[in-house]
């Protein structure tokens, strides 16, 4: 620990195939194949100067670690994430059901306390609702998934819109364990309350009825 590092670049120039191995090229077998198919395949290696850590990085490997990711990114004119090898396993899952990984899993975890146990059961969830399997829900994939079928459309639409987010018209997977977090209560309160609200607003009115409370 604390020791010099030296920092190694790789970039793949690809014209048609992608072969770095991640998201839906991560099939191996597909991957060598259409690597092959390609005829030439390119990859140029960048060799930076040794980083030698400063008092505080040495003190701090997790410093010392950010700030050589931070060299390496910026030479690439990339961003950098948090993705870990849960983000990995679960991009795996995630291909075979059509849905696209836009989060990161240490942020879902914080956010709504799940694990990725949890959010491989959830996925499943999703690619049940999901019948014409395009990865995301429609409408009535969402109220059937529910069982909202006894609410006005009114009722529906209000309903879908506030899990609907970006106002697509459909649930991405993210969109989904949202509003699951908000129906399990790991939300704000404030959040809560809007939910509960449109759950007692049954014909979609904007009001409350007495007797629905009771």
């Amino acid at each position: 620990p604390g020791q010099p590092v030296q920092p190694v670049l790789l970039q793949y120039d690809c014209k048609h195939f992608n072969f770095s191995w991640s998201g839906k090229n991560g099939n191996l077998r597909m991957c060598l194949l259409r690597m092959m198919l390609q005829f030439a395949n390119f990859c140029t290696v960048t060799i930076l100067d040794p980083y030698h850590p400063s008092q505080a990085e040495i003190n701090d490997p997790v410093l010392f670690a950010n700030n050589v990711r931070a060299l390496m990114a910026k030479q690439l004119g990339v961003p950098s994430t948090e993705h870990s090898y849960d983000d990995v396993w679960f991009a795996a899952d995630a291909i075979r059901a059509n849905v696209g990984q836009d989060f990161e899993l240490g942020e879902i975890k914080k956010l709504y306390d799940m694990d990725l146990e949890s959010l491989k059961v959830l996925l499943k969830t999703f690619r049940q609702a999901d019948t014409d399997k395009s990865g995301t829900l429609s409408k009535p994939e969402f109220e059937r998934a529910l069982g909202l079928s006894d609410r006005s459309q009114a009722s529906l639409e209000q309903f879908f819109s506030f899990f609907d987010t970006d106002a697509s018209g459909d649930l991405s997977y993210r969109e989904f364990i949202q509003g699951l977090a908000l129906l399990s209560g790991k939300c704000s309160t404030l959040s809560q309350a809007k939910l509960a609200f449109l759950v007692f607003d049954v014909e979609g009115t904007g009001r409350v009825k007495v007797d629905v409370l009771r």
